[in-house]
């Protein structure tokens, strides 16, 4: 082991507002990649957006980087899909569901529509 610095780091004493920070971060930094990726509008995300997002993903940085990742799909429309992530906010649904529904929904429709077309 080098003898590098370290510091031990109890998750679950993490000040809220250091995770949201993070998210918020994190958040920011991934939806500007696929903003500039696909030449999208300037203004998207709205803050609006972000914001939500953020309180969503409080505590579960999980739920921040499956959200980009699932927007972020090639071929996917982003605005559509980050929309779509979005809806499942005022549900009462565990903080698990709404990090996987938008995904599992979109998984469904995209079968439905193969099944269509054969």
């Amino acid at each position: 082991m080098s003898n590098g610095t370290y510091q031990n780091l109890v998750l679950h004493e993490v000040q809220k507002s250091t995770i949201k920070h993070d998210i918020r971060y994190f958040l920011e930094h991934e939806l500007s990649a696929i903003r500039q990726a696909r030449s999208l509008s300037p203004n998207w995300p709205t803050k609006e957006q972000v914001q939500a997002l953020v309180e969503l993903a409080v505590p579960l940085f999980i739920f921040a980087a499956t959200v980009c990742r699932y927007v972020g799909t090639k071929g996917g429309v982003p605005e559509r899909y980050l929309d779509k992530g979005l809806q499942y906010r005022k549900a009462t649904f565990s903080q698990l569901d709404r990090t996987y529904l938008p995904v599992l929904d979109q998984l469904l429709t995209e079968q439905e529509d193969d099944d269509r077309e054969t």
